[in-house]
């Protein structure tokens, strides 16, 4: 019989028949009802079951419409419940908190100790603040009476004892404040960096004697280098190396190592005289306490910021490519300097460097004839000393006349086996060690000097004393403080580095002000007397400007420094509130509130044309400017509560340069605010004498009216200062300025702000010394700045109507020639709609139609421009978890037209879309 396979439908009916067993016994317990079991045993009941997923899918959360219901976040993910606290005990076991672990900080001298990075084994010093980072603080305190104290760990904010000890920002660190009925005390330790247990630390102490009107402080600040596993350590300092056995630069980890040339820069002190510079009869070097007439210098003369000779010639087109070791004005040329007596020496040197440059620019002078340095000259006497095995301690004597600056730079190998001198070596800028007191010119003052070189800073010692008296009518300020600055030459015994065996040199110099007044019925008398050593310079004193937590040299030139520019102290300047690339003066809608320095007014007694309380200038925050001593006598009467005058005489003159600042003037005021519509009105002139030739440079914001975008710097937009120098317009000058400024509210919805300033310097033509002619004419500076708004209310809608009118002048009237004319003239609209109760519709609108914003530049047409503006958002304003959210979502929309036809390819018509999200606090502030 013939077998035949069964059909798919007989095989399935086998299958269903073979299962039914399964399938009945499946239903039965599918439909049984499930009944609790409340007996004693602990049988697996059928209500504990989970049910079989039949399904390959799998459930997840189901979709969910916030709108009306609350929105839920991740449980401990999100700031600032991003973490948990635990609990801590203390070194004895006993519980302490649950909470967070905020600040440790653990020192150790231990010589031999381990310090192992890779394995995490500390040494030395250990630092951590709130998990790492730096920037936070807490504070703990106590007391009884007039008794009391304070403990602040982490950045310690800022701390001020006086104007000429400690001003510093923000350390991370510990400090101490004791408070008694007559003494109060602060003490601060701080460690500035550590590594492999190698660091520096600081110690500021200050004393304050209180007995009655009279106040007596003492002050007593150090800050050295530690090299925690080793011997020898003081408060003095030492030198430390790196892990390479390099002598560290004093604030980075640079590898600086044993010292090859020691070079000393001869230059006029002096050089915008115009009257030449130092005499120099003559330089030996002195080792170990010897003199060395063996090691005769190489003498090299050259300009003042030379540019470079070294680099290579290009195979292709001819044409010098220079390698840019040394741009800076102060840098070292080393490398020139080496190639140039390699060429006198016949070593061919066409590789590495331009021959033809090099002869031309660094000219050799014999090192036995009398030199004289120009003007614009530089004189460099370069001392080899990298076969000396023996170095302890090196020193220099000269024999020098005439207004003389001598200035060092050291020069280090750091790659023997480097094929040219820019890999082979590094050198430090030029460092100021010795200057002339005075502008001498006729050689009376030649003398020989003697001094140490090649030092690198090891510790630094602040001593000072202040009073204060407080009388009815009376007060008197005083303060004396001196430095003592420590230096020691990296050693070398037998060839091998032996950093720590020279002997310490000590450098520093004293600083002192007492400033009195007296107070009477109808105004005040006062005077000061002050004087700034050129060589007090220490560290505990920061540039500091602005008065936030980093000093301003952290923050040039990328985040700006913005002084007195932060009224609401929310971190961002008032000309940058929206935190980003550009100052609002030069952004749609922001620049209606605002306006550059250039239109603010203010006392200027550098005379530099930037207001002193709006001034950034290079300086560290010293109460007055360094190498200076003057005095100020001032008086001021008041001829009614409005109306007040007032006169003084300043004089300040450079201790070891020739600048002279001196100035007399006159001030009549009138100031009145809050009386009904006159919101405020302030007027003044101003009328001085001025002989001032002291430069005073700056930094200022670089501006970008073609708004060409946001430049970041990690996740904060900044916008760049750039430096601006002094002018010297003041000379030799008669000046006379007046300001007035009206705000005016006529009625609630009407605000009117006029703002009108005009300057006059009639420059006579010479010097503040009579030895030369300058600059003569009559400058005449003018802005104005008008500002109308409007606010209309309808029920839910709101518009208001703006218009803001800028002028900016600058001519020199005997010339007739205007170098600056600058206008503005900006419209704009508002209108915000309440959609809903937290919901608000805002459209902007600067410049449409016939009407656009326009910048008008008069002396370079092809700066002026139109633009027009439409800018539309929602914004929403939702609490959550005790915060403020607002929420906006917008559309911009740009178009910028240049007035000149060939610019006009750079037109610019563009839109975009945002959305941003903020949170804050109730109260906090104030909401969008």
């Amino acid at each position: 019989m013939a077998w035949a396979a069964p059909s798919k439908n007989a095989r399935n009916a086998g299958d269903f028949l073979r299962n039914i067993p399964g399938i009945v016994l499946a239903v039965a317990v599918w439909t049984l009802p499930c009944h609790s079991y409340s007996g004693s045993d602990d049988r697996l009941i059928l209500d504990q079951t989970i049910p079989p997923k039949l399904l390959l899918k799998r459930e997840g959360p189901r979709y969910r419409n916030y709108a009306h219901q609350p929105f839920t976040n991740y449980a401990n993910h999100t700031f600032p419940y991003e973490d948990a606290p635990r609990t801590y005990y203390g070194p004895l076991g006993n519980k302490l908190i649950t909470g967070y672990d905020f600040y440790t900080w653990v020192e150790r001298r231990m010589p031999g100790l381990r310090c192992d990075g890779r394995t995490g084994e500390q040494c030395g010093s250990f630092l951590e603040i709130d998990g790492g980072g730096s920037g936070a603080m807490v504070v703990g305190r106590d007391g009884y009476g007039s008794w009391g104290y304070t403990f602040v760990v982490g950045t310690t904010s800022r701390n001020r004892f006086t104007p000429l000890t400690v001003s510093r920002s923000g350390p991370d660190g510990t400090r101490l404040d004791i408070s008694t009925p007559h003494l109060k005390t602060s003490t601060l330790f701080s460690r500035q960096w550590q590594h492999r247990g190698k660091g520096q630390f600081m110690l500021l102490n200050r004393a304050q004697i209180e007995l009655g009107a009279i106040t007596l402080g003492l002050n007593w600040c150090n800050w050295h280098h530690y090299d925690s596993v080793e011997l020898g350590n003081s408060a003095k300092g030492r030198l430390v190396t790196d892990d390479h056995g390099y002598v560290q630069h004093r604030w980075s980890y640079s590898e600086l190592g044993q010292v090859s040339w020691i070079l000393l820069r001869f230059t006029d002190d002096s050089p915008d005289d115009g009257m030449g510079g130092p005499i120099v009869h003559g330089a030996q070097i002195i080792v170990n306490g010897q003199y060395r007439p063996d090691l005769q210098p190489v003498v090299i003369r050259h300009r003042i910021g030379e540019s470079t000779s070294v680099g290579r010639i290009s195979q292709a087109d001819g044409s010098f490519r220079p390698v840019s070791y040394a741009t800076a004005r102060n840098a070292s040329h080393f490398a020139d300097y080496f190639y140039r007596i390699d060429h006198e020496r016949g070593i061919d040197v066409s590789a590495n460097a331009n021959t033809e440059g090099l002869v031309q620019k660094f000219v050799l002078e014999f090192p036995d004839q009398v030199l004289r340095a120009g003007r614009d000259e530089s004189l460099v006497y370069l001392f080899d000393l990298s076969q000396e095995p023996d170095v302890l301690s090196v020193e220099v004597e000269t024999l020098v006349a005439n207004d003389y600056r001598i200035e060092e730079s050291v020069v280090y190998e750091v790659n023997p086996r480097a094929r040219d001198y820019v890999g082979r070596y590094t050198a430090d800028s030029f460092e100021t060690l010795v200057r002339a007191h005075g502008n001498i010119r006729d050689g009376s003052n030649l003398k020989k000097i003697r001094f140490q070189v090649g030092g690198m800073w090891t510790g630094q010692f602040v001593y000072g004393a202040d009073f204060n008296l407080a009388l009815k009518g009376v007060e008197i300020n005083a303060e004396y403080a001196r430095t003592s600055i420590y230096r020691r030459y990296p050693a070398v015994i037998d060839g091998e580095p032996a950093f720590n065996s020279g002997p310490r040199s000590r450098g520093g110099d004293s600083a002192y002000f007492i400033n009195a007044t007296r107070w009477f019925g109808l105004g005040r008398l006062g005077a000061e007397f002050f004087a700034m050593n050129p060589h007090f310079v220490h560290d505990t004193i920061d540039d500091n400007d602005d008065g936030d937590i980093l000093p301003d040299m952290f923050e040039r030139p990328w985040n700006g420094v913005y002084v007195r520019q932060d009224e609401d102290n929310d971190g961002l300047p008032d000309i940058n509130r929206d935190g980003d690339g550009l100052p609002d003066y030069v952004e749609p809608f922001l620049m209606y509130d605002v306006e550059p320095n250039e239109f603010e007014y203010g006392l200027d007694r550098n005379n530099n044309d930037e207001p002193d309380f709006r001034e950034d200038d290079l300086e560290r925050d010293y109460p007055y400017d360094p190498d200076q001593r003057g005095y100020h006598l001032f008086g001021q009467l008041d001829l009614s509560r409005h109306l007040s005058l007032a006169a003084g005489h300043y004089a300040g003159a450079q201790i070891a340069g020739e600048g002279l600042n001196e100035t007399s003037y006159t001030l009549l005021t009138y100031r009145r605010e809050g009386t009904r519509g006159l919101r405020r009105l302030f007027f003044e002139n101003g009328l001085r004498r001025v002989r001032d030739d002291i430069k005073d440079d700056y930094m200022v914001f670089a501006e970008d009216r073609l708004f060409k975008g946001l430049r970041p710097r990690h996740t904060v937009y900044t916008f760049l200062s750039a430096l601006r120098e002094d002018p010297l317009a003041y000379m030799d000058s008669h000046v006379n300025e007046t300001v007035l400024e009206v705000w005016l509210k006529p009625w609630s919805t009407l605000n009117v702000v006029q703002k009108l300033r005009l300057r006059l310097n009639w420059q006579q033509g010479r010097s503040p010394h009579g030895d030369r002619r300058v600059r003569k004419g009559v400058q005449d500076y003018r802005t104005s700045v008008t500002r109308v708004d409007l606010s209309w209310h309808w029920r839910r809608l709101k518009v208001h109507p703006k218009f803001k009118f800028m002028v900016l002048r600058l001519a020199d009237r005997r010339r007739n020639q205007t170098t600056r004319y600058e206008l503005d003239a900006i419209p704009i609209l508002q209108i915000n709609y309440e959609v809903l109760r937290r919901t608000i519709l805002r459209v902007g609108i600067q410049g449409w139609g016939p009407l656009p914003y326009r910048f008008e530049d008069r002396t370079r047409e092809l700066a002026s421009f139109e633009r027009r503006t439409t800018l539309a958002s929602i914004t929403t304003n939702s609490p959550y978890r005790g915060y403020k959210l607002y929420t906006i979502i917008g559309f911009q929309k740009d178009a910028l037209n240049f007035d000149a036809d060939f610019r006009k390819p750079q037109n610019d018509d563009h839109w975009s879309f945002f959305v941003r999200a903020l949170v804050g606090f109730e109260g906090y502030g104030n909401p969008i």
